[in-house]
């Protein structure tokens, strides 16, 4: 039940080999971090000019979305629980 402890690790952490070993663990977290960005920010699928006009359109149909809630809120429109815009 008790802790063993071999020889390898009492000499690796009176030889300096602790920093060594700390100094190889901090280099691959900083290594394996930049990985992450390596990827880029370009969409592969899209042109940038369809990948605009995605953005614009999600845009707009959320611009019309607060329209038709900000209507309901002071009760411009008859109730109900459907919108006005085509959704499709």
């Amino acid at each position: 039940m008790g802790v063993v402890v071999s020889a390898t690790t009492l000499t690796s952490f009176t030889r300096g080999g602790y920093k060594q070993d700390m100094k190889n663990l901090a280099l691959s977290l900083v290594l394996a971090s930049g990985l992450a960005f390596l990827g880029g920010c370009g969409t592969p699928g899209y042109t940038p000019l369809e990948r605009n006009q995605m953005i614009a359109r999600n845009w707009d149909y959320e611009a019309k979305q607060a329209t038709d809630d900000f209507d309901a809120l002071l009760l411009l429109r008859p109730a109900s629980r459907l919108t006005i815009w085509n959704v499709r």
